[in-house]
């Protein structure tokens, strides 16, 4: 448990040296932006692995589905399917959790919208904000994904 001992004219004083290190590291994980925007492991994928069934998604939905130790959030747009990373760069929310509207995925916590295709951040086109997408193809009932070529 972490407490401050007392604090005076802007100066805090902890009850130990571990108290705070801990309590530092928590302000600038609170204050710091893009705290989930840390670069990823990259990932290696040149053929196309089943991850879902067209059916385990509605139309207009998206669903969490974890691919090689990575989730990835599918969604149905109209009987077509798009794949990005499940994670929002901005604060680390489910995109899967989003509401979908005109091909782009609106994260449920501060609103970013993401093209579900590319990726892209809407409301900054050509901006550096990006989230992984995947190729995706259908064969039969089955959705299959590979990462896109870079």
């Amino acid at each position: 448990m972490l407490f401050v001992a007392a604090r005076n004219q802007n100066t805090l004083r902890y009850s130990t040296p571990t108290s705070r290190r801990v309590t530092t590291t928590i302000l600038k994980l609170l204050y710091t932006p893009l705290i989930f925007h840390q670069p990823k492991e990259p990932t290696f994928m040149s053929e196309y692995i089943t991850v879902a069934k067209t059916s385990e998604i509605p139309e207009g939905q998206g669903r969490p589905f974890e691919l090689e130790g990575q989730i990835v959030a599918i969604f149905n747009l109209g009987g077509e399917f798009a794949a990005l990373d499940d994670t929002c760069p901005h604060a680390g929310a489910p995109l899967s959790e989003g509401y979908v509207e005109e091909g782009a995925v609106t994260c449920p916590w501060h609103a970013w919208r993401f093209d579900c295709k590319t990726g892209d951040w809407c409301d900054a086109p050509g901006g550096k904000v990006h989230v992984e997408a995947f190729d995706v193809r259908v064969e039969g009932d089955e959705i299959q994904l590979r990462k896109k070529d870079q």
